[in-house]
């Protein structure tokens, strides 16, 4: 059985532990850099960036997270965890805006076209989300939404990271979870 590391410091990672599950794989909690052995995939959620940052540095996780990244494993960073891997791993080459369309209260779902996700539309919420505004080098936009009269990226690969401004992990039907698990 693959074995899915979610990195536990903040955020929902609780959430996206039962999704990985309720899809018939393990989900391990990763706190420490002994957590990143024996694991196959590796989830970064969304939370805060910043605390997400300070306690990956306070438990020696950034150098072994920069490792695991290289490895080739797949990686997916939702909202924070998106904003993570690139600021502060600075493993995906994006120029990111934190907390774009303001307070909590501007947060809403939707739904969202991904074809290479899903054959039809799917939910997802965007909670204080972050806003791509640039990609780089070799950067695949897998979805975009339209944030008032602009067009932003809102899911992203590249090399073997899987990136999401928004949140899935909420939905029972979670085609990006399994997009991530089973093709990625």
């Amino acid at each position: 059985m693959k074995v899915v590391g979610i990195l536990a410091l903040q955020g929902d990672f609780l959430e996206h532990s039962d999704a990985v599950e309720k899809l018939g794989f393990k989900a391990k909690e990763v706190k420490l850099p002994q957590d990143l052995e024996h694991i196959d995939k590796l989830i970064i959620p969304g939370g805060e960036s910043t605390t997400i940052g300070l306690l990956a540095e306070k438990y020696k996780l950034v150098g072994p997270l920069k490792k695991f990244i290289s490895s080739g494993r797949s990686v997916w960073g939702t909202c924070a965890g998106l904003i993570f891997l690139a600021n502060h791993l600075e493993k995906l080459p994006i120029e990111v805006r934190r907390n774009a369309l303001g307070s909590q209260k501007n947060s809403f779902e939707t739904y969202i076209s991904a074809p290479d996700i899903s054959d039809k539309p799917f939910r997802v919420l965007f909670i204080r989300p972050p806003r791509i505004l640039k990609t780089r080098r070799k950067v695949e936009v897998l979805a975009d939404y339209k944030f008032g009269n602009a067009v932003s990226p809102v899911a992203v690969k590249y090399k073997n990271i899987l990136a999401t401004t928004f949140h899935s992990e909420l939905d029972a039907d979670n085609p990006i979870t399994k997009y991530f698990l089973l093709k990625f």
